[in-house]
């Protein structure tokens, strides 16, 4: 089959189609969607926003005091981590810890501004290794601070780790 004889694909906007019933009865887009397509595209153009009132702004994703290296990195997780999650990383097997890639690694992307422009701690992850994702990035971090509750404490400190007094 060459180009022109293959059947030409209608282009509809949401409009079209949320008025469009096909013969067998099934509609290919519900009616509310493009109501609120409607509605966004309104809202765009200034109208239906009541008077005054301006469009709120994303709030940022991080903070300024987002740590810079994968050490500011490790203590910063350190010092806000419960006696509890300590513990359960201690007793986390290392071959057990990517179980934690969309928990707590997601939560490590997000609080560290690994996502959010923290170019900063995503070159210091990246020296050596060329470019990283901020996926890896996490990755290292969730290994340094499970290597550093693993390091032996130091004489006549408690056995936790170096990382392992209370939070």
């Amino acid at each position: 089959m060459t180009a022109a004889d293959k059947p030409k694909i209608p282009s509809w906007g949401l409009d079209e189609l949320a008025e469009y019933e096909p013969p067998d009865g099934v509609f290919c887009v519900p009616r509310e969607w493009a109501q609120r397509q409607a509605k966004a595209r309104a809202e765009a153009e200034g109208e239906g926003k009541p008077a005054g009132r301006k469009k709120k702004s994303p709030k940022p994703r991080g903070t300024p005091d987002w740590p810079k290296t994968v050490a500011e990195a490790v203590q910063q997780i350190l010092s806000k981590m419960s006696k509890k999650d300590r513990q359960y990383l201690l007793d986390l097997p290392p071959e057990r810890l990517p179980e934690l890639h969309f928990t707590w690694g997601m939560g490590i992307r997000n609080d560290l501004g690994l996502w959010g422009g923290n170019q900063a701690l995503l070159d210091d992850c990246a020296k050596g290794r060329g470019w990283i994702h901020p996926d890896d990035v996490s990755w290292v971090i969730m290994e340094a601070v499970w290597d550093e509750l693993h390091k032996p404490a130091a004489p006549g400190k408690p056995d936790e780790g170096s990382g392992g007094g209370a939070a």
